[in-house]
């Protein structure tokens, strides 16, 4: 009873603020429903990027790798720092500055129409198949393993994960078709705070446990039993080779927090490039910190189950049923549900958007006013909840892992569109045809090296030479690089002028934060601190 009390009663203390800081907002135009009005301040981007981030893939898919795999996982966590810090110093300044509202639009300023509805429609499909069933199937079976819905509705447990996953969609398709990015980022900062609270708490009673009530004792178990899961720095062939960082982690950091519009959509809607800034790089210091909740306790898990658990992405459900108190099952639960529900809504208004502004007005209907593409907006997101859920039962089951199988498959279209993205900042006009071009080939490469030659690249002295798909990633990445440049170089733009892009949106302080280039250092320091800590010359002795 105080379980079901504590998560009703934060759940709807979330919605009710929500509520109130969004009801006087002009929620029929453009600028109101889809950028908050370019009013966010520093701390709402921060926290709604974190949300928008962490989900249920990312605490239950991340925590179930480190039990499987050890510390090298939080290559995804750490280097993500990395990815802020650019997007802080050199990309928001050039997105605030031509003030556009989606990146295929961005694309079009640099490419063509045409790159614009491709990019448009490659985001599109990759929201609907690697990011809303993954966070729906994820939160679901947190909430069926944790809560034990299965017995209590007295089905199947795969059939209590779908009507968890139709619970799910629905309420997080309200938040997003109904309040706009505003109501959106809102919730995501309040639910942030609690995910905060609640992961480290998680944490923290799952230290003690394992220790006994001793902290000395704890350390010395994860020390002397199993150093080798704290060694973040991964061989070739562990989750994450170490070697994979200053290639394709670092690509794909960049790709995520600096052009992938299901994040970035937020720092649009701020309300100077300073708050921008501020936000971005706050966040990156929570990227790091947040290892102690998305990575850690899959550690502890391991050792307080013996490694004897069926699959690693039960470790994390296992782990807050056995260590949270009754009375504090309610407020996680209500966190849990926060974090599932703020990245649902993001990843769901962000292609509301971008099948809005770059498919509906540009392709269908030219002369629509903005209340006519809000409204479009909030009816396809209806409809995409429908394909969201449909697609939850094919990705159940996994052996390799939800968090990996999700990011391996995102590999196919990662590559190029951040070759063609990445483009575009280092020059004004760009031949299409080397957009084109460059998507084919990249999926092509990179699927038939991957999934197709299981990762072989060649025989050698009798044996077989594999890569793992991060490197994959990579050489896909750079192959279609080199490809747009040679077309570029055959095939040069018809003008090389400053393209076109528009004037700054009128009211947006386009000065830097003074502090952002420090700043930035700073979380470099830091990501260099966290490496070493863990590992062999650090714990992992």
């Amino acid at each position: 009873m105080l379980a079901a009390i504590s998560f009703l009663t934060f759940t709807g203390l979330v919605a009710v603020f929500t509520w109130w800081r969004t009801r006087r907002e002009d929620l029929r135009h453009f600028e109101g429903y889809f950028l908050g009005g370019r009013s966010l301040s520093w701390i709402v981007i921060a926290g709604s990027l974190m949300m928008t981030n962490i989900s249920t893939e990312q605490i239950v898919g991340l925590n179930g790798s480190a039990y499987s795999f050890g510390m090298s996982v939080m290559a995804w966590e750490v280097i993500a720092a990395i990815g802020l810090a650019i997007m802080a110093l050199f990309l928001l300044p050039r997105y605030l500055r031509d003030g556009v509202t989606t990146i295929p639009e961005f694309l079009e300023e640099r490419y063509s129409r045409g790159v614009r509805t491709m990019i448009a429609i490659v985001t599109v499909v990759t929201t609907i198949i690697l990011i809303l069933p993954f966070v729906l199937y994820t939160g679901a079976l947190s909430f069926v393993s944790i809560f034990g819905l299965d017995r209590i509705l007295g089905v199947s447990e795969n059939m209590a994960v779908m009507v968890t996953v139709v619970g799910l969609a629905l309420v997080g398709g309200a938040y997003a078709v109904a309040g706009g990015l505003k109501a959106v980022a809102i919730s995501d900062t309040i639910n942030g705070l609690g995910l905060l609270i609640g992961g480290t708490l998680v944490t923290v009673l799952a230290f003690l446990k394992l220790g006994e009530g001793s902290f000395s004792r704890a350390c010395r178990i994860l020390t002397e039993q199993r150093p080798d899961l704290l060694n973040a720095i991964g061989g070739e062939k562990s989750a994450v080779p170490f070697s994979s960082l200053f290639t394709a982690l670092l690509l794909i950091s960049v790709s995520y927090w600096g052009l992938n519009q299901f994040i970035i959509q937020r720092t649009f809607g701020a309300r100077s490039l300073a708050e921008g800034q501020k936000g971005v790089l706050f966040a990156g210091l929570l990227k790091i910190l947040g290892v102690g909740i998305v990575v850690f306790p899959g550690i502890l898990a391991y050792h307080l189950f013996n490694g004897g658990l069926p699959h690693g992405d039960l470790a994390y459900p296992r782990l807050v049923k056995d260590v949270l108190p009754s009375p504090l099952m309610g407020f996680f639960s209500a966190v849990l549900f926060g974090a599932i529900i703020t990245t649902f809504d993001s990843a769901l208004h962000s292609l509301s958007t971008v099948l809005s502004v770059d498919i509906y007005k540009p392709l269908l209907r030219r002369q629509a006013s903005d209340s006519e593409v809000v409204w479009a907006g909030k009816i396809v997101g209806i409809i995409l909840i429908a394909f969201s859920v449909g697609i939850v039962p094919l990705i159940s089951g996994s052996s390799e892992g939800v968090f990996n199988l999700m990011k391996r498959i995102g590999g196919y279209t990662a590559g190029p569109t951040t070759a063609i993205t990445l483009m575009a900042f280092l020059h004004r006009r760009n031949p299409p045809w080397s957009a084109y071009i460059a998507l084919p080939v990249g999926m092509i490469f990179y699927g038939l090296f991957t999934d197709v030659r299981g990762g072989l690249l060649c025989r050698w002295n009798g044996a077989d030479v594999r890569l793992h798909w991060l490197h994959w990633y990579a050489l896909s990445f750079f192959v279609v690089f080199a490809l747009m440049l040679l077309v570029r170089w055959i095939c040069p733009p018809a003008t090389e002028t400053e393209g076109v892009a528009r004037p700054p949106p009128p009211g947006v302080d386009l000065r830097p934060w003074r502090y952002a280039r420090p700043a930035a250092l700073g979380l470099l320091a830091a990501v260099v601190l966290v490496y070493w800590f863990f590992s062999p010359l650090g714990v992992a002795r």
